[in-house]
């Protein structure tokens, strides 16, 4: 079984429906609605039941295979954590400004982003994060891959791991 956390400030109706129709079922729902990310996350990592902990936002429409592709590389004992697209909807892309300000970057923030078009789960040399794996269209050719980190909304992570290295920094 897997624990799937829906960390939402209002409604997840959209993404409980998309769970309904998932091709992989043996998992629960935690939604986690306390104040502060990190401070959720704590306390659904304290409820959570499942080997394996997912995270995902209230607002994407995940596909049906979503689950069923995310848990797959844990079949390896030796993978910790497993990333995906974030799959926000086209609608809502504008109101995020992670994705609003890549979709068409400014010249200084495309070389700040080492002029690198497709870098999904990437460090940047400048330091912070690619946004590219908030777009699910960017994964069509691609194959498993080694990410630099897990994406913040659609992140898998084995439950003992978490667990050992004390759950979710506050800071």
């Amino acid at each position: 079984m897997v624990s799937i956390i829906i960390l939402t400030t209002g409604k997840a109706e959209n993404v409980l429906e998309c769970l309904k129709d998932q091709t992989y079922q043996d998992f629960e729902v935690i939604l986690a609605n306390e104040k502060g990310c990190a401070n959720a996350l704590n306390l659904a990592l304290a409820r959570a039941k499942g080997d394996i902990f997912i995270r995902v936002d209230d607002d994407v429409e995940i596909p049906r295979h979503w689950l069923e592709n995310l848990i797959a590389p844990f079949d390896d004992p030796k993978i910790a954590g497993a990333t995906g697209p974030t799959y926000v909807p086209q609608e809502q892309r504008a109101n995020r400004d992670s994705i609003r300000w890549a979709e068409n970057p400014h010249w200084f923030l495309k070389w700040l982003y080492d002029n690198n078009e497709f870098k999904p789960g990437g460090i940047r040399k400048c330091g912070c994060v690619s946004y590219d794996s908030n777009y699910s269209e960017r994964f069509i050719d691609i194959e498993i891959f080694e990410p630099a980190h897990l994406e913040g909304t659609n992140f898998s992570a084995r439950t003992e791991l978490l667990r050992k290295v004390g759950g979710f920094d506050l800071k």
